[in-house]
């Protein structure tokens, strides 16, 4: 009885690992190509980015790989915003203030 508990815990845990998978996957592919290609973002242009979730951040990572001169990240939240600041964004504007 053990040994099948513990082969129903590991089907469990690889589940949840793939379902992980499966939700990362998506992110950093929707902002690209929602906010990078679909932006047309070209070396040297300013852009904006609303929303410093996940697909935002995604957006963030990249849109550096056009080299844009400036990235503007605009959110609510004072720590997403301090993050995005570390993967790359130029300013960062907090729309609560």
């Amino acid at each position: 009885m053990e040994k099948h508990f513990i082969i129903l815990i590991l089907v469990v845990l690889a589940f949840i690992a793939l379902i992980i998978l499966l939700i990362k996957s998506d992110i950093l592919p929707t902002g690209f190509e929602c906010g990078v290609l679909n932006g047309k973002v070209k070396p040297g242009d300013t852009i904006a980015i609303v929303g410093a979730g996940p697909i935002g951040m995604a957006a963030l990572l990249t849109a550096q790989f056009y080299s844009p001169s400036e990235i503007i990240m605009i959110d609510l939240d004072g720590n997403r915003l301090k993050i995005a600041k570390t993967f790359g964004a130029t300013h960062i504007i907090n729309s609560r203030k």
